[in-house]
């Protein structure tokens, strides 16, 4: 599919006003100034997606580091505490801290110094394979998860960008973004199912049928009353 600016704006509004509705929600700010704000970002990033999706047939490691460097105004850095270090961060830079999952698998990257090769290997791995599957575009999401490259917004990165992908496969986008407002508890749980079950053949096909059925408000009372005994983890236990 020839992706367009308005069909990259509007997956992005649609992926991102959830999270504006819950940041608006929770502070004292004109929300009238805070609109202007938000679709002025929108603008930026859709610029910046257009014309990445418009010269580049591959995903290439910078998409990645500039478009996190796009959420965050020019000069900011964070400051990370984990066990008694305090790590500083730019938008961009790859995670200095290690990150330990709730449930590890074989494949997570613990230490910062294997990012970046962890990373090419998957982007390398994604980027060889013809006819892409929507399974192939939600491995990646996974893939991308397991290594944790930046300190933050990890999930909207690779969130926006899969459902760029499964759009110029003409296949329909996961919103996982959008999921994640409506219904962490979910969210939590098709991740914790992929990982305690990544050495299942069928596991992708699995966890794809059940983001469709929730998209769908088609789940069955199974994952239902799976989904609703899933513990949703403090920032503390994920990172």
């Amino acid at each position: 599919m020839n992706i367009t600016k308005e069909i990259i704006k509007n997956l992005l509004i649609e992926s991102l006003i959830a999270k504006f509705e819950y940041k608006i929600s929770k502070a004292n700010i004109n929300i009238e100034k805070a609109k202007e704000w938000f679709f002025a970002h929108i603008e930026i990033l859709s610029k910046f997606l257009h014309e990445y999706y418009n010269t580049k047939n591959i995903l290439e490691i910078w998409l990645f580091k500039d478009f996190h460097k796009l959420f965050y105004p020019s000069n900011f850095k964070i400051l990370v505490s984990r066990t008694w270090v305090l790590y500083e961060n730019l938008p961009w830079e790859w995670r200095k801290h290690e990150y330990n999952p709730q449930i590890k698998t074989k494949k997570f990257t613990k230490y910062p110094e294997n990012i970046e090769n962890d990373f090419i290997k998957i982007i390398d791995d994604y980027n060889s394979l013809t006819n892409k599957k929507e399974t192939d575009v939600l491995k990646l999401f996974f893939d991308f998860l397991n290594i944790h490259p930046f300190w933050d917004s990890n999930l909207n990165i690779i969130s926006i960008i899969i459902d760029l992908e499964l759009l110029k496969y003409w296949f329909i986008s996961l919103n996982i973004l959008k999921i994640r407002f409506k219904d962490r508890q979910f969210m939590y749980f098709f991740e914790d199912y992929y990982r305690k079950n990544i050495e299942k053949e069928s596991v992708l096909d699995e966890v794809l049928s059940m983001i469709r059925d929730f998209n769908n408000w088609t789940l069955s009372n199974e994952i239902m009353e799976a989904k609703n005994k899933q513990e949703i983890y403090s920032t503390n236990k994920l990172l």
